[in-house]
């Protein structure tokens, strides 16, 4: 299990009690401490460039292994106090999961299996190296963050924009593999600047066109992806985030107004009602063809889990692996999987408050009818939300 280190770093005082400061004097970066933030933010950037196809290590994925070696060496991976709940919840999740699916790969005989505990390994990586990051550079890697989110929308609007200009697609995936790729990761994107910046105080400049640019920026980006999860989710995240910010609701009322009054090729607003039109059907069948319907083929799998993979032992309308989040867990790893994995929310809102788990509410919306279990923003979201909002019992005065 994850162990806590004495708070360090530029600011260990509680964000949920409003305790940052405003933008001050900071003491420069070391050549070490320069290319761990450098390497964060170009997991970021890089998030969305897919060169191969979906299921293996991406440029991303390289540079979160080039980056733990060297906070180790640096720091150790010491956590803060506040992110050791959380990430002790994810190790028992995902560990259980790696033994469901190694425990299937050994009964079965089937080395394809193998690389579904990698998912979980490499995720759980990516979790202690965010926490990892916070504990040595607190403010500043939350300001770098927030900054790499921006421009990995900014990126991924450019492409998409030269996508659909050039081949007038109607669903657009930038520089991902498939349309619900892109959309998933503007809304993580989204998510994550949203706990950004309700918990930290933004410079006045900054206070307006950074959520205009980042808002907007994901619905124009779940809108030309004509991914229904997507945008129902993004719309859902701006809502929650408008009751606190005018700025969101303009971002979205702006784009969804550019949109519709847009050129055909890039008249989202018609397209929507026509894929919604075509892909109408009752939830029921929707369900089944998600592949709920596995659930009841397959009744004996729901305890204890199918794990991932080897779909030839699986009849379903959907012949390929399941599109849920929520469906995963408890099919491949069982109501145990299920409870482990819900226990990570139960103990982010035993010690942030229920009201953080709105955070989480537009990903949980996306993740009952598409499987996004492996986006590595999605295991970053909860740590943030414990790192930010999560009190401290001994807040630190040090100085920023």
């Amino acid at each position: 299990m994850a162990t806590a280190a004495a708070p360090s770093g530029l600011m260990a005082a509680s964000s949920r009690n409003g305790a940052w400061p405003r933008y001050g004097a900071v003491r420069p970066l070391g050549v070490v401490e320069s290319v761990a933030l450098a390497l964060w933010c170009a997991f970021f950037l890089l998030s969305p460039v897919y060169l191969i196809p979906s299921g293996f290590p991406q440029l991303a994925d390289w540079v979160i292994v080039a980056l733990l070696p060297i906070l180790f060496i640096q720091s150790g991976l010491r956590l803060p106090k506040q992110a050791v709940p959380i990430v002790n919840a994810v190790s028992v999740f995902m560990l259980y999961a790696v033994v469901v699916n190694l425990v299937w790969t050994a009964l079965l005989s089937d080395a394809g299996l193998v690389r579904y505990p990698s998912f979980f390994a490499f995720n759980f990586a990516v979790c202690i190296v965010f926490a990892s990051l916070y504990q040595n550079y607190r403010r500043r890697v939350l300001d770098w963050t927030a900054a790499a989110l921006c421009a990995s929308i900014l990126i991924q609007m450019v492409a998409v924009t030269l996508e659909v200009s050039s081949s007038g697609r109607a669903r657009a995936a930038g520089l991902f593999n498939n349309p619900n790729q892109a959309g998933y990761h503007a809304l993580l994107c989204a998510s994550l600047f949203w706990v950004w910046s309700e918990s930290v105080r933004v410079p006045r400049a900054l206070a307006g066109w950074l959520p205009l640019c980042v808002y907007g920026g994901a619905a124009y980006l779940t809108a030309m992806s004509l991914s229904r999860a997507a945008v129902a989710s993004v719309a859902i995240l701006m809502l929650l985030a408008g009751l606190r910010s005018r700025f969101v609701l303009v971002a979205g009322l702006l784009v969804a107004g550019i949109l519709a009054v847009a050129p055909a090729e890039w008249n989202r607003v018609e397209r929507f009602q026509s894929r919604i039109e075509k892909k109408s059907r009752g939830a029921y069948e929707e369900a089944m063809s998600r592949g709920y319907d596995r659930m009841l083929n397959h009744p004996q799998y729901l305890v204890f889990g199918a794990a991932e993979g080897a779909q030839y032992r699986i009849h379903s309308i959907r012949p390929a692996e399941m599109h849920s989040s929520l469906g995963t867990v408890l099919f491949c790893y069982g109501a145990v999987g299920l409870v482990l994995f819900l226990y990570i929310f139960f103990v982010l809102a035993r010690g942030c408050g229920v009201s953080s788990l709105r955070y989480l509410l537009p990903v949980a919306v996306f993740g009952l009818t598409h499987m996004g279990l492996r986006q590595s923003e999605f295991w970053i979201l909860p740590i943030m939300v414990a790192c930010l909002q999560w009190p401290e019992k001994e807040p630190s005065t040090r100085q920023s």
